[in-house]
């Protein structure tokens, strides 16, 4: 159940969960068509890795905080949410199926919910559950390629479709950490696919474009064409690793560690004596910081070509490379030294909304679009 303003604008809440912070919002429609944030709450934690949380027992009282914090900015309760399933906890499966017609006529939308349930041949598989389906496109008569079908006279039509299928472990973590919060209305979506579609459509219409996704430990490489994802990886790897790395070789904290990282600046040529000098005082070599900063993006790009051996469909070669997450997205010159070792252009997201300019959030941003083209269902285990 969607609850609303007094001037009956629809308003949704999100709930990402990302590795580093849990993030809630809520938003409604701004009069131009974009969303305006209400209310917001955070909740760091120690996050996860290889499908796991590092502290599982903590992860309630994390989400509830977050909760909690944008219940009391926004004045009231929050009742249903839209949450997002992190790439380390879901994987991506794609499937084709066509109908054939008696005779031509007008597609409907019926028609692509039966091609929808003709495409899903998978099964719910050991502990994974399927939580999304998506089209990515469709083609009429064996001719034309399209997004938007409904309402086009053909004798068939053909359909790509996404499937996106999330760790039980996960879902059940957090559906017993919502009840504790006090939400019993909430869906699961792809938070992959939201936030890479979300950013596609700022490019082109077709929602095309590989994105990028580095966080503070995972990282997420995703192809996005129409509705959903064609392709989707994850590594471990992040902001995080470069901290620890900058910690062993420069003798720093961690904490001053991801300080320096908001200091760095790859575009610039430091002679041996060179310092950074923190906000405490401190001063660290320039040199050395930045060749331990390039010499783990070589290896970001190292897995980023890798990952693309798992992808079984053809990539526009003319596709958009996007980058965002708070990783890489705040050091000066990542996005040039990225795009220099993969031998492609890389663009650093920006959003001329200054509400909406900050790439650690760009998968809440992709959250709370879904959310207003998505209605929240009851209980995904309550079924």
């Amino acid at each position: 159940m969607l609850f609303r303003s007094k001037e009956k604008s629809k308003e949704v809440a999100i709930l990402d969960i990302g590795s580093r912070k849990i993030t809630c919002m809520v938003a409604e429609r701004g009069f131009d068509g974009d969303f305006v944030i209400k209310a917001s709450g955070q909740s760091l934690y120690n996050g996860f890795r290889n499908g796991e949380f590092f502290e599982p027992d903590k992860l309630s009282d994390c989400i509830s905080f977050a909760i909690k914090q944008a219940q009391e900015k926004l004045g009231k309760a929050i009742k249903s949410l839209c949450v997002g399933v992190p790439g380390e906890f879901c994987v991506v499966a794609t499937s084709e199926a066509s109908t054939t017609f008696h005779s031509k006529k007008r597609i409907e939308d019926h028609d692509l919910k039966e091609l929808a349930t003709k495409a899903n041949v998978f099964k719910n598989v050991g502990n994974s559950k399927n939580v999304e389906v998506s089209p990515i496109y469709f083609v009429v008569d064996n001719v034309s390629k399209t997004y938007e079908p409904v309402g086009v006279v053909a004798n068939k039509i053909s359909g790509l479709y996404s499937f996106t299928f999330a760790d039980k472990y996960f879902l059940k973590k957090v559906e017993n950490s919502l009840k504790q919060a006090g939400v019993y209305d909430y869906s699961f979506v792809n938070g992959c696919s939201a936030e890479a579609t979300y950013l596609a459509s700022a490019f082109n219409k077709q929602n095309k474009c590989i994105l990028f996704d580095v966080g503070h430990i995972s990282t997420n490489v995703m192809v996005s064409e129409g509705e959903g994802l064609v392709f989707q990886y994850t590594f471990s790897l992040g902001s995080g690793y470069i901290a620890g790395d900058l910690c062993q070789l420069l003798n720093i904290s961690f904490d001053r560690a991801m300080q320096l990282l908001n200091k760095v600046n790859l575009n610039l040529e430091f002679a041996e004596n060179d310092n950074y000098t923190l906000s405490d005082g401190v001063m660290v070599q320039a040199e050395l910081s930045n060749k331990v900063v390039k010499a783990r993006i070589e290896q970001f790009a190292e897995y980023i070509k890798k990952s693309f051996a798992y992808c079984d469909k053809p990539i526009d070669s003319n596709i958009a490379l996007l980058l965002t997450g708070g990783g890489l997205s705040y050091i000066k010159g990542a996005d040039e030294y990225l795009s220099a070792c993969l031998g492609k252009t890389v663009t650093l997201v920006e959003n001329s909304n200054p509400q909406h300019n900050k790439n650690e959030y760009s998968s809440s941003y992709g959250l709370i679009e879904k959310a207003f083209k998505k209605p929240v269902k009851r209980g995904f285990w309550r079924k």
